[in-house]
């Protein structure tokens, strides 16, 4: 039980200083009245729509594909008014970049800095693009999955390669 309070622990103030950063820089926080960027409201309006029956490319069109519909969909799951729900779907897609840039510093980092610190890296990597900068874009859902790649290169036993 020890090994399980001193793993957990010192996961706590990276994710923290993430989820704060998070809250000051994303464009969907609920710090902000409404997201600026014409293209998150666009998605937002056809993952609602998808919500009540509506047929992409059929009944309303957008330039956007189907599974980036299907993300803010999930969002408006939360909150079909705002950006709250989007917003959460932004944090969970950047733990999952935190989780597997960790996996990825584990193997890669020396003694001199912590892995967990270390991960820190991928997030913030992401948040400072400027895709990240509005908000909803489709490479910051993108990014998610190319690390994840790269995390496959370094387990080849995984069954994800």
């Amino acid at each position: 039980m020890k090994n399980r309070i001193r793993y957990s622990e010192k996961f706590w103030v990276p994710i923290i200083i993430l989820a704060v950063v998070t809250l000051l820089t994303v464009g969907s926080s609920p710090l902000f009245r409404t997201n600026p960027w014409d293209d998150s409201n666009a998605m937002l309006t056809m993952g609602r729509s998808m919500l009540h029956g509506v047929v992409p490319y059929r009944d309303v069109i957008d330039q956007r594909g189907p599974v980036l519909y299907a993300v803010f969909a999930l969002g408006a799951l939360f909150k079909e008014t705002n950006f709250f729900g989007v917003f959460i779907v932004q944090c969970l897609n950047l733990l999952c970049t935190y989780i597997i840039s960790y996996r990825i510093a584990k193997d890669m980092t020396s003694e001199m800095i912590a892995p967990q610190w270390a991960a820190l890296f991928g997030p913030l990597a992401l948040i400072s693009t400027s895709a990240f900068g509005l908000s909803g874009a489709p490479e910051e859902f993108a990014f998610t999955s190319v690390l994840y790649l790269a995390d496959c290169k370094n387990h080849p036993n995984t069954t994800c390669c």
